[in-house]
């Protein structure tokens, strides 16, 4: 109870962020329903479990609350998180940086992520080198990318990450897979934070990083945006600056 407590005080805290935001509180407020609404219901039944002589079905009890207070703390950390960041005039610091040592140190962090998938990753950079950009932002935006194009490959894929040069002399990097795709018409919600028809985010994530993506992006003058052929088909975002 008195976790709860806790967890209910800083919940408080952070919808008073909503007042500092332009943003779509009914949406907001109905994710959080439907996020919080799992874990909590899990609460009730831990009052059925004996302490003293755990059966086999009270020890799946208990984890399954643990389990739910586990996501829901994950959820208030990164609702915190997330309007900390999005409610904040971000400082940029534009230098011109090597695209391949950035991906390099980022692919190394992530090693794990992707020899446990068997993934290949193939890049290319001869054609745009380096970018205008602040450097830690940029890690930041393509460690979210590259996490999102893993968690979405199939194992034993490949995934694609290779720099243009536009038409009208921006840089773009792109970052593609082969795996769960998008349909058309949720290519623009991906970006949307607490769209609870956002099917691509990662069972384990809430769909935010990609919306804080945008906002890095965004200020830093440029775009971004993602393409696919539909379910299954694979997945293309694109950096443009």
């Amino acid at each position: 109870i008195k976790e709860l407590e806790i967890m209910s005080g800083k919940l408080k805290k952070a919808f008073a962020r909503l007042e500092e935001l332009d943003s779509d509180k009914a949406k907001i407020i109905q994710f959080l329903y439907h996020e919080l609404l799992t874990p909590l219901n899990h609460v009730g039944a831990s009052q059925v479990i004996d302490s003293k002589e755990l059966s086999d079905d009270n020890r799946a009890m208990l984890e399954i609350v643990k389990k739910g207070f586990n996501r829901l703390n994950l959820l208030i950390k990164a609702f915190m998180d997330y309007f900390e960041f999005m409610g904040s005039e971000l400082t940029i610091n534009k230098k011109t940086i090597e695209i391949d040592q950035h991906v390099t140190k980022i692919l190394n962090d992530l090693k794990q992520s992707i020899s446990s998938r068997n993934l290949v990753i193939d890049a290319d950079f001869n054609e745009a080198p380096s970018i205008k950009f602040d450097p830690d932002y940029f890690d930041l935006a393509l460690r979210v990318i590259i996490q999102n194009a893993i968690n979405h490959s199939d194992k034993e894929g490949t995934i694609q990450i290779q720099t243009k040069k536009s038409a009208e002399g921006t840089t773009r990097l792109i970052v593609g897979d082969k795996g769960t795709g998008i349909l058309r018409e949720n290519l623009e919600k991906i970006f949307h934070a607490f769209d609870l028809e956002n099917y691509y985010h990662h069972e384990e994530g809430f769909g935010l990083n990609l919306s804080k993506v945008k906002y890095i992006v965004e200020t830093h003058e440029g775009k971004i945006w993602a393409e696919s052929e539909g379910l299954e088909k694979g997945t293309r975002f694109i950096i443009e600056v």
